[in-house]
């Protein structure tokens, strides 16, 4: 998404969709989804940078999937 005031400057962010575990009987309305923010951090990249550029820096991206998916699971964990 669009990060900042200036245009070209994007940014990749991370979050966890956490759906209600729905009720055996049927009864209730279903809660809406919870969106919960996996990092703190994103990872940015300008239009003007080559996809050369960007794959050189593709750990800075691995590594805030890896985070945003181990506080995912975590969160997961905590709920069961």
């Amino acid at each position: 998404h669009g990060a900042g005031r200036e245009p070209g400057i994007m940014a990749v962010t991370t979050f966890a969709e956490v759906e209600p575990y729905p009720q055996q009987d049927g009864e209730g309305a279903p809660s809406a989804p919870e969106y919960i923010t996996t990092t703190a951090d994103a990872f940015r990249f300008v239009h003007s940078e080559s996809t050369d550029e960007i794959d050189r820096r593709s750990t800075e991206l691995d590594d805030l999937l890896d985070q945003g998916l181990a506080v995912a699971l975590a969160e997961l964990l905590q709920r069961l």
